[in-house]
């Protein structure tokens, strides 16, 4: 499978690419920022993007939606607990500090299951509040590879301090939904480096297994 992770922007997010290397379909998971530099790797890897997947609603994961889609014409996928967020993302990034284009309509509403394809993989969605109320994880179980957005980090998890965020919440998704995939899946994270299931088990000291 192919990919790559991006980390752009003020805040560095973790933009996620992954292709099917014989199909040549592909997905971008959280279009935070610098929507040429994603663009342009999508164009040297000669991807079809079939799909701009949101982990979650916030600015700093969605500011490049907007050119992404207009440039792919891949349809948006967000769940609907974090509608809200994702449309007042323009209001938000100028707490921040940031401009940020108005996002465009999501195209689909995700539910916890749901199988999304791309060629010859597939995502199966995590629904994983806490950081906010439509949190998503999407888990490749055949690559052993998990994209956690901002519910979980190397040795740290999502802030919650934001509106509709709650610590309990993520603690129990991350113990119920991530702590219960195979140890050796790895994750990347929304921010910073990726980890692996097992060692955040073991060492994170925000949430035990």
């Amino acid at each position: 499978m192919i990919e790559h992770v991006m980390a752009l922007g003020p805040f560095q997010t973790n933009t996620v690419i992954l292709g099917c290397e014989t199909e040549k379909k592909g997905v971008v998971i959280d279009p935070g920022f610098e929507a040429k530099s994603i663009l342009g790797r999508v164009q040297r890897e000669k991807l079809e993007i079939t799909a701009i997947l949101l982990t979650h609603g916030h600015v700093d994961h969605v500011s490049a939606v907007k050119e992404v889609k207009e440039a792919t014409g891949a349809p948006v996928y967000i769940h609907p607990g974090d509608l809200e967020l994702y449309k007042s993302a323009p209001m938000l990034g100028r707490y921040f500090g940031l401009e940020a284009p108005e996002p465009p309509d999501p195209d689909h509403l995700l539910s916890e299951g749901d199988i999304l394809t791309f060629g010859q993989h597939e995502l199966r969605v995590l629904h994983t509040p806490g950081h906010s109320p439509g949190g998503v994880a999407f888990h490749c179980a055949a690559e052993g590879l998990l994209v956690a957005g901002d519910t979980l980090f190397y040795r740290s998890i999502g802030r919650t301090d934001l509106p509709g965020g709650s610590m309990a919440v993520l603690t129990r998704s991350i113990q119920e939904k991530i702590f219960t995939l195979d140890g050796e899946t790895r994750v990347i994270t929304g921010h910073g480096p990726n980890t692996k299931v097992a060692d955040e088990k073991s060492g994170n000291p925000f949430v035990s297994g």
